[in-house]
């Protein structure tokens, strides 16, 4: 039996987006364009050791400079306010703008490869990136559209 409902759809897309418009939010009120704020504290290694790892694994030299990082880093919190907001109204536009932040966020933030084996960190941030795939799924779903039912496939 499906029960559809646009008012539950509503909800869970609100509460979907909270996730990323909270976040965004946060980054924001803190952004500053001469050092991008608290935020590039945290980001600004992580990006450096990327672009190391890049580098060292695939041969891939990015021509990013660190004076482009906080321009990065207010595109990311575009993605997540401008994404997240237009989820909330059933956009599929929404769901690409976040799918893109993901991509993007995940092997930069959270890369567990890195942090000491068998370490706080190293679970900490392997939580943390294996989430972030699950939440790409969700949005992969929900750009996918609605799935068929076990009857309408056999069909």
């Amino acid at each position: 039996m499906a029960v559809r409902s646009p008012t539950i759809a509503f909800v869970g897309r609100v509460l979907f987006a909270f996730l990323f418009i909270s976040s965004g939010f946060q980054k924001l009120t803190s952004f500053n364009l001469q050092n991008g704020g608290p935020v590039m504290s945290g980001m600004a290694p992580k990006m450096d050791n990327f672009l190391k790892t890049l580098d060292h694994v695939a041969g891939v030299q990015l021509p990013i400079h660190q004076g482009y990082y906080i321009y990065m880093l207010a595109f990311a919190i575009f993605l997540e306010l401008a994404g997240g907001l237009l989820l909330i109204f059933n956009s599929t536009l929404g769901a690409f703008l976040l799918s893109w932040f993901m991509v993007a966020v995940t092997p930069v933030m959270h890369n567990f490869w890195d942090e000491k084996e068998n370490s706080q960190g190293r679970l900490n941030e392997t939580i943390n990136f294996f989430k972030n795939v699950a939440i790409l799924g969700a949005l992969l779903f929900y750009i996918g559209g609605k799935p068929q039912s076990v009857k309408q496939h056999l069909e």
